[in-house]
This record gives C-alpha cells, sequence and structure tokens, in this order.
C-alpha cells in the first residue's frame, strides 16, 4: 500500500491557532449575531433589558427565547441588533411581527416591503393594516397568505 503524495497541508482545521498550514480557515467568519456567551458579551445589559420585556409579556415563550433555531431567537436578535429607543409595547410588537417573519420563511417572500426594516414603522410594513397606530390586520395575498 503507497500513500498519496502529500502537499503538507492538514485536511481538517486545527481546534484553535496554530503554526500549520490547513485547508480550511482555522477561525469561523465573522457574525453580526450576539457572541455564544451572552453574559459577557458587550451589551449583555440590552440583551438581558429584550429578553425581560418579552418574558414579561409572553412567559410560555422562554424555551424558544433560548432555542437558536426557533423563529422567536431570531426575531430577539433582530431586536438586539436593530431596536432603538422604542417603548416596551412597540418592541413586544415587533418581536411578535418578526417572529411572524422569521416562522412563515418571510426571506423568500415574493412582497416583503418594510419589513425588518429598523427605520420605518411597522404599520408601513407590506401587508400590516393599522388603525390609530395598532395593527390591526395582516394580509399577505402577494404572497398566498
Amino acid at each position: 500500500m503507497t500513500n498519496a503524495p502529500s502537499d503538507g497541508l492538514n485536511e481538517a482545521p486545527s481546534p484553535s491557532p496554530t503554526w500549520n498550514r490547513t485547508r480550511r480557515p482555522t477561525t469561523p467568519a465573522p457574525s453580526i449575531y450576539l457572541p455564544q456567551d451572552k453574559e459577557v458579551s458587550f451589551g449583555s445589559e440590552r440583551y438581558k433589558r429584550l429578553q425581560s420585556i418579552l418574558l414579561a409579556a409572553s412567559p410560555d415563550s422562554a424555551p424558544a427565547l433560548s432555542n437558536d433555531n426557533s423563529p422567536q431567537y431570531a426575531a430577539l436578535i433582530w431586536l438586539y441588533n436593530s431596536e432603538n429607543n422604542l417603548s416596551d409595547e412597540r418592541i413586544v410588537l415587533r418581536w411578535i411581527l418578526a417572529s411572524f417573519y422569521y416562522g412563515l420563511d418571510g426571506d423568500n417572500w415574493f412582497s416583503k416591503k418594510g419589513w425588518l426594516s429598523a427605520n420605518n414603522n411597522e404599520c408601513d410594513w407590506y401587508g400590516i393594516t393599522c388603525l390609530d397606530g395598532a395593527v390591526a390586520q395582516i394580509s399577505l395575498e402577494e404572497n398566498s397568505m
């Protein structure tokens, strides 16, 4: 049995920085999301504030807010990255709408104008109808809903 010629590269990335060459990067790509350790991350007070507001409004959402794969968690991270001095009521409303968006695969909707825009009022998002500043109806007909 003969060994194939080697180019001197390791097949798998190393678990920590090394001087040995590898085929793939040894560190993960940067992320706009929260670091894995939310307790020591920059902005953890803001994260805790958002989480406490959402849990006060929806106590049964605790497991979903801790599940990295849930629409509710994705919505929390979106709020964390975009929320700017909103009232608690608006934070909860945006979280509900963003959870709806992520839960129904909003990234692939045909019409999603304004959705998840930090600068637009929710009443300006496609398919949202408001009365006196409160969401009264969601109609996403162009998205077959």
